[in-house]
């Protein structure tokens, strides 16, 4: 014989578990009410004090004082110069690597890439294993927007520098501003 029985949880233990909980938050409520009433009574004290000053004219913190006309056309002018000496011109170094990368056909590699970002001035170093390849990208390069002028400074044969049989290309390129 096999006897199965259901024990149902009195309601008054979880009652007593809620009632608890109101409590405990109804003593948190209480406690953030006082807190904020008292904060509010020092508020009201404070902003009596404040108008008292403000109405009575006395400044509660000195105004700086500023330089002469002349010191200040001399630091606005040292400013300007400094902003010029570093303002880039053109594309980021970040921009120009991408856009190389996406022009770079298969079996051409970036060898060196000397950026001069404040003459507009870009010194490409490539490597490929046929020259063919090679005065493609440069003709891509004269063709490319943001380049003003591609000049090929340099093209070396394999085995004159280089042991691996590359063709090595060095070329400038003018970035349009």
């Amino acid at each position: 014989m096999k006897i199965q029985t259901n024990f149902v949880r009195s309601p008054l233990r979880t009652a007593r578990r809620l009632a608890v909980c109101l409590l405990l938050l109804c003593a948190g409520l209480l406690v953030a009410i006082w807190w904020l009433l008292q904060d509010g009574s020092r508020l009201r004290e404070r902003q009596v004090v404040l108008l008292a000053q403000l109405a009575s004219g006395a400044p509660s913190m000195p105004t700086p004082s500023l330089p002469p006309d002349q010191a200040l056309s001399q630091t606005r002018d040292r400013v300007a110069a400094v902003n010029a000496q570093v303002r880039t011109r053109g594309l980021s170094t970040l921009t120009l690597l991408a856009e190389l990368e996406n022009m770079l056909p298969a079996r051409v590699w970036l060898a060196s890439l000397h950026h001069r970002a404040t003459e507009g001035e870009v010194q490409v170093l490539v490597l490929a294993t046929q020259a063919d390849l090679l005065y493609g990208l440069l003709q891509e390069l004269e063709r490319h927007p943001h380049v003003a002028q591609a000049t090929l400074v340099r093209a070396t044969r394999p085995n004159q520098r280089t042991s691996d049989g590359l063709v090595q290309f060095e070329i400038r390129l003018k970035v349009r501003t």
